[in-house]
């Protein structure tokens, strides 16, 4: 919230204002910014490739049972930036607190990503 309250911040510090509690990147074609997410400090660590098919099978369409929702401000500590062939694809922002997220790069609906425990199991994958 510092940020937020913040009238002299920096570019920077706006842009991870942006990144952290925003809507930053708000498209495919707004993705330039990602170029700074380590200079807002965030960590980049890649994923093994043997958790990839884990990780698809969390973010497919599915039916869920139960839909669990907060009330509260998402805050995004976790950007999965995905990649086919060296070009990116989609980015999902997470909040996995709150259980919130924001995913660009698909058209399908993903009002319900996570629900079923899917949230837990990506936190998971990501933490091993």
């Amino acid at each position: 919230m510092e940020l937020s309250d913040n009238v002299s911040r920096s570019e920077l510090d706006s842009l991870k204002e942006g990144f952290i509690i925003g809507d930053i990147p708000q498209s495919m074609s707004d993705l330039s910014s990602l170029d700074k997410l380590v200079d807002v400090g965030y960590k980049k660590k890649s994923i093994e490739k043997s958790k990839f098919s884990d990780i698809q099978s969390i973010f497919s369409v599915k039916p869920t049972d139960e839909v669990v929702g907060t009330m509260c401000i998402y805050v995004y500590r976790d950007i999965l930036v995905f990649k086919n062939k060296g070009k990116i694809v989609g980015v999902a922002k997470i909040c996995f607190y709150c259980l919130g997220h924001k995913i660009i790069g698909t058209n399908a609906n993903t009002n319900f990503f996570g629900q079923s425990g899917d949230f837990s199991k990506l936190s998971r994958i990501l933490r091993k």
